[in-house]
């Protein structure tokens, strides 16, 4: 699947299956797993052996990545036995080369770190992409920058999408344009403290530190020392995320940083838009926003969806008004309307 896309309602594995004759059918089954969660079990038939079909659908909540594992494990049972067969007793069965699965997909528009970084892609490039960075990089910076974008470059396969990168402030117009992801610390980026009233975890008056929040409470000295990342909504338009990577030291940015670098790492952080990293490496993460689903621009999506039906819409009116003006005139021309007002005068 694309790498923004989810699994939807409708998808299946349909399995073909054959198998041995001389089961205890009353017994024996067969269990449809995705990557280890078993989906779906279905008991095996003496009259469907020399060609079976198990077919399940996927849960629409399912989570799957752009690969996943289809695993059939089978219950093969003798008569009179009590526990399953050994591999070799004559009971067998076997999965064959014309099973296939349909998996239907919908956008993922998820701002969450489940969904990250996705969120800023569409199929497989980056979609609108804004890098905000210090003017001056530290080797802080660059390592951060390498944690950031060694996972969004796992994930691109493309190099079609829009990408650019602003060292100083860029103007609101620029950042409505695309989805944001700006680092740093409020010294080095200054976007950081045009932000701030707008982060969860926001900064201090003099910018030395995090503030405590109703999710954790933070001691003056032990805020200065942590690195947030923290997954948002983009102020500057409601369509597009805002991923702010800061701290009030550099090595606290990176900190936070490398909690996105790898893929295995984002999975600790299930249902979580805040992830807070310390200097003893301890990590929390939090969930903040109640409404989870980035907006979609609903003119540009409604007109992608039915571009087709309105553009033969439009046609149809127009070939409409232009065979009315043809009748019109050819009853005009032979003055049957003229005729028409007449009568009644008459």
């Amino acid at each position: 699947m694309p790498n923004d896309h989810l699994n939807a309602a409708g998808s299946t594995i349909n399995l073909r299956l054959r198998y041995a004759k001389n089961l205890d059918f009353k017994q024996s089954l067969a269990t449809i797993k995705v990557n280890g969660q078993a989906i779906g079990s279905q008991r095996l038939s003496s009259e469907r052996a020399n060609d079976d079909t198990v077919r399940v659908k996927l849960p629409a909540d399912l989570p799957l990545n752009s690969t996943f594992t289809v695993q059939a494990d089978f219950d093969l049972v003798l008569p009179g036995e009590t526990n399953q067969v050994l591999p070799d007793q004559s009971a067998w069965a076997s999965v064959l080369a014309d099973s296939y699965a349909t998996i239907r997909s919908k956008p993922n528009r998820d701002l969450l770190f489940d969904n990250y970084p996705s969120v800023f892609m569409k199929g497989q490039a980056v979609h609108h992409l804004a890098l905000v960075r210090p003017d001056r990089l530290t080797e802080n910076d660059f390592a951060t920058m390498s944690n950031l974008f060694g996972l969004i470059g796992n994930y691109a396969k493309q190099n079609t999408g829009e990408f650019k990168i602003y060292h100083g402030q860029p103007s609101t117009a620029e950042l409505a344009q695309a989805n944001v992801l700006v680092f740093g610390t409020p010294a080095q980026t200054p976007l950081i403290k045009q932000l701030n009233n707008r982060l969860y975890f926001q900064y201090n008056s003099a910018f030395t530190g995090f503030k405590s929040n109703e999710k954790l409470s933070l001691e003056e000295q032990y805020a200065q020392r942590v690195g947030t990342a923290q997954l948002l909504r983009s102020p500057f338009n409601a369509h597009h995320g805002l991923l702010v990577v800061t701290g009030a030291h550099e090595d606290a940015v990176y900190r936070a940083s490398t909690q996105l670098n790898r893929q295995v790492k984002l999975a600790q952080y299930r249902q979580t838009d805040t992830i807070v990293v310390d200097d003893n490496n301890q990590h929390f993460s939090y969930r903040f926003k109640k409404q989870k689903l980035l907006k979609d621009d609903a003119f540009n999506v409604t007109f992608h969806k039915q571009g087709h039906f309105w553009v033969y819409m439009g046609l149809s009116l127009l070939a409409v008004a232009f065979f009315g003006f043809v009748v019109i005139s050819i009853l005009w021309r032979h003055g049957l309307l003229k005729r028409k007002g007449n009568w009644h005068e008459h």
